[in-house]
């Protein structure tokens, strides 16, 4: 039954750095878009003030605009749905988690139907990732 419950806790533990490997990702992509939109920013602020003719100012204004446009576009790929979800997924692992630290704590009084259905827990959530 402890080997049983030692390959629940490492299967736990690979779902949970799946999670959180998901979720730096979505978040290094939003902070590269948040830092490329205020470089636009800068950039246009400059270009302004150091434009010597109108005609330099359009043509670099429309250059920027352009580029501004679709930083827009693509911050709304940002899936914010999706992060708050594997955020729920991550906390509902860790609870699962917990439950079998202290039924390794507490060995002699170990409910095996609730140990097997952790078990089959886990299976389903690997077997709902591995075929999305």
């Amino acid at each position: 039954m402890k080997k049983e419950n030692r390959f629940i806790n490492i299967e736990l533990k690979m779902l949970i750095e799946n999670q959180k490997t998901s979720i730096k990702f979505y978040t290094i992509f939003a902070f590269a878009l948040l830092s490329i939109g205020l470089g636009l920013i800068i950039t246009f602020i400059h270009v302004h003030k150091t434009a010597k003719s109108p005609a330099d100012t359009n043509t670099m204004v429309n250059g920027i605009m352009t580029a501004s446009g679709a930083l827009l576009a693509s911050l709304s790929a940002i899936p914010l749905k999706e992060i708050f979800a594997k955020r729920e997924k991550l906390t509902a692992y860790r609870i699962v988690k917990h439950h079998l630290e202290e039924f390794d704590a507490d060995e002699g009084n170990m409910n095996e139907n609730e140990l097997i259905k952790m078990r089959e827990l886990v299976w389903k959530v690997i077997e709902h990732t591995t075929l999305a």
